[in-house]
């Protein structure tokens, strides 16, 4: 999965956003048989040549002219808060928008464990705001699951004071796919909420990824930002 500053995409974007419905797809829903497994991440997810971009869009714009080109590339051995880890995980998102090119860019960083038989995440940071979060209790991600299952990644504290919660499930994605579902919870230090957030993958039953959502929701600001597109 990939962790980002909330903070920063929601106060950027939602602010320079005027949206209105999209209406729904119609195409043909075949439920995926509940009793196939499915691996949550591809097997060259965590090795160097691992490398993913996504196209996104603003799916509430009325002109479809708000998009994101996000990349998620190879992992690499690190030494994070004096652990070994496995993967450094590196994204960049661009925020365009037509008349006014494009901004916002910036690059994170995930920290797994070194194990991914015992997987967990261990913390995040972005470049662009400098903020880092740290996992209070984590909890083992499995390499495979059935549709329904569901658990949790771990409990994070951002050099903000903030509580980041982290959680996952498997959602029948129809016609032979699923859907994996990365939600997180952001709430201060008097545990207000802040933002959620969800990450949606379409995955084939190796991992695999074609389709990723991205589902932002700012409480102060009450807006809503959905962001979706096909792996390019």
């Amino acid at each position: 999965m990939k962790v980002f500053s909330i903070k920063t995409i929601i106060l950027i974007i939602l602010l320079h956003l005027t949206g209105c419905a999209q209406e729904e797809g119609t195409e043909e829903f075949t439920p995926t048989d509940p009793n196939s497994v499915f691996k949550l991440f591809p097997y060259t997810y965590f090795l160097q040549i691992y490398d993913a971009s996504y196209n996104l869009y603003n799916t509430n714009s009325s002109d479809g002219s708000v998009a994101f080109w996000q990349s998620f590339q190879g992992a690499y051995a690190f030494t994070y808060n004096g652990e070994s880890v496995i993967s450094v995980r590196k994204f960049q998102m661009n925020y365009t928008t037509e008349g006014i090119g494009t901004f916002g860019e910036f690059f994170g960083h995930i920290y797994y464990s070194i194990d991914i038989t015992d997987l967990r995440l261990l913390g995040f940071n972005d470049t662009l705001t400098g903020i880092s979060a740290t996992s209070t209790t984590t909890t083992a991600i499995p390499e495979v699951a059935l549709i329904g299952s569901s658990g949790n990644v771990g409990s994070y504290i951002d050099s903000t004071g903030s509580t980041i919660v982290i959680d996952w499930e498997l959602m029948d994605g129809g016609n032979g796919f699923a859907k994996l579902v990365f939600s997180m919870t952001t709430t201060d230090q008097y545990n207000v909420l802040l933002f959620t957030s969800e990450e949606s993958y379409l995955i084939d039953r190796l991992g695999n990824r074609s389709f990723l959502e991205l589902v932002l929701y700012s409480n102060a600001l009450g807006s809503t930002l959905d962001l979706s597109g096909a792996k390019i």
